[in-house]
């Protein structure tokens, strides 16, 4: 029983794809999750899997109102059946979820949840400046360093070349414990268009009787994304 939070610098840095990847893992070793979006304006993870999963929308965007939204939220986790939840979080959700961490583990743990979490990074010096907001002093910092990881997005450039990488953060982040993954670059920009514009999990568009995807795109997507994306969320769960 675990909570999976998707979290990450602000938006444009894959965290709703790390959700999506997580939530398709999930399912495929028979644990399904429920799923929790923070964003009632976008809204994208709830809408790819509102007709295949218990799915609820949370507004973790109330800004200057962060006690009910997160009472709204910690709700949802201490009424959950017991399975795993994966939460999308919104890209303007870090103040309410940073200050209010301690109510957030403490409510999961009542609960018999573990917490795990996922960063996904962007590649400026202020993202790296607004991930060691949440390592030492947020939500990320608090979990366990074995059950957290930061994520590459690789469609942002080479791993090397983030500023969280080159500036020596990195190390310490290590030297704390804790995972690093890459997300794969969906490529090219059409081809992943119509994937992430398609509902569901992506390993159902590999049903060559119920894709829309052509024969050749099905292969792109098995051989040169999907098992690769899987693979990287995958660490988070082992």
């Amino acid at each position: 029983m675990t909570i999976f939070y998707s979290h990450g610098d602000k938006g444009g840095v894959g965290k709703s794809l790390v959700s999506a990847v997580l939530i398709d893992y999930l399912c495929g070793i028979g644990r399904p999750p429920s799923v929790i979006d923070g964003d009632r304006k976008g809204a994208d993870i709830a809408k790819r899997y509102a007709d295949t999963l218990d799915v609820s929308l949370v507004d973790l965007n109330l800004a200057g109102d962060a006690e009910r939204a997160v009472l709204t939220f910690t709700d949802l986790i201490a009424n959950s059946d017991g399975g795993d939840i994966v939460v999308n979080l919104p890209a303007s959700a870090g103040a309410t979820i940073e200050e209010l961490a301690p109510v957030l583990l403490g409510v999961a743990e009542e609960a018999g949840h573990e917490t795990r979490i996922s960063y996904a990074l962007g590649h400026s010096d202020l993202a790296t400046k607004n991930f060691l907001e949440t390592f030492e002093k947020g939500i990320f910092g608090m979990v366990d360093p074995d059950k957290r990881m930061v994520v590459y997005p690789l469609f942002l450039g080479d791993s090397t070349r983030f500023d969280f990488f080159t500036s020596g953060v990195r190390d310490r982040y290590l030297d704390a414990g804790g995972y690093e993954s890459a997300m794969p670059a969906l490529k090219p920009n059409d081809f992943a268009v119509k994937v992430l514009s398609t509902t569901g999990r992506f390993s159902d568009l590999l049903d060559k009787n119920t894709s829309p995807l052509t024969a050749g795109e099905r292969f792109m997507l098995e051989k040169k994304w999907l098992q690769a994306a899987l693979d990287a969320v995958s660490i988070l769960v082992k």
